[in-house]
């Protein structure tokens, strides 16, 4: 396995805490954060560090682990995630139930994952956030999920509020009432990101049965590592129909290549250089 790249310079690329609309600043910095929250705590905290944030926190509870880091500008929390073999194990008929959550029903496994968490993260959210800086939620795959339940829960049902929520390669987390209700409430500043064939984005299946559905506001990095705001319509209904693939193992190695997060920095980073 390639070294984890999470190489990122504020003073290249500063962060925009107060952004309310997409910022190719913020994606570049929440997906080294989202990258680095794969390490031990040990590697996390002297980065964070480096990257200008003086409080840090690692927060777990049992498989569900996160980070919060923050300064007098600026609060991340970030949700660690899981690589696309290991999904599998949160794609039983189980997990898949729907649940009451956030305006909305949402992924059972998901969101049980969240609420272990919960009071572990309040503390930590509220050691950091000292003076109601703007706060940034973040994660790549099961991470992403988690990164937005944790924005709806906080925005929605706490009245708590947070700038933005990007996330990487995130499968679909809730139904269609809780998908709108998050757009709404977060209005362009939640933001998924699906590098070119990631199939994890496309499971659980949406429809009458498991009535998954996706948030609005996507940005699609296509195989020339473009940056665009929309899936085009082909590749919409090619990767739905390979999520129907229920054994995730037996996707081709291209679809776990480009879920990977390193693929995702690489492509965020080159597409800040070329301007694309």
């Amino acid at each position: 396995m390639d070294a984890r790249d999470y190489v990122y310079d504020p003073t290249e690329t500063p962060f925009q805490p107060r952004a309310e609309s997409y910022h190719a600043h913020n994606a570049l910095g929440l997906a080294c954060a989202s990258n680095l929250a794969y390490e031990d705590s040990a590697i996390i905290e002297p980065m964070v560090r480096q990257w200008g944030f003086d409080h840090y926190r690692f927060v777990q509870e049992k498989e569900t682990q996160a980070f919060v880091c923050g300064n007098a500008n600026l609060v991340l929390l970030l949700f660690r995630g899981t690589e696309a073999r290991n999904l599998k194990d949160w794609h039983t008929n189980v997990m898949l139930k729907l649940v009451s959550g956030p305006a909305g029903e949402v992924h059972r496994g998901f969101w049980e994952a969240l609420m272990g968490i919960w009071p572990k993260l309040q503390d930590a959210l509220s050691e950091s956030r000292t003076a109601q800086q703007p706060l940034w939620l973040g994660g790549h795959s099961l991470g992403g999920a988690l990164a937005l339940l944790a924005g709806a829960r906080l925005q929605l049902q706490e009245q708590i509020p947070v700038q933005g929520v990007y996330t990487f390669g995130q499968p679909r987390a809730g139904n269609y009432s809780f998908a709108r209700a998050f757009d709404q409430a977060f209005e362009g500043r939640g933001i998924r990101f699906i590098n070119n064939n990631d199939i994890v984005p496309h499971v659980p299946l949406p429809g009458p049965r498991l009535r998954y559905w996706h948030t609005e506001r996507l940005i699609y990095i296509d195989g020339e590592g473009k940056l665009s705001p929309d899936l085009p319509l082909w590749k919409r209904l090619r990767n739905s129909f390979q999520g129907a693939t229920r054994d995730l193992d037996k996707l081709g190695q291209e679809a776990f290549r480009d879920h990977a997060m390193n693929s995702y920095v690489h492509r965020i980073r080159e597409a800040i250089k070329s301007g694309r």
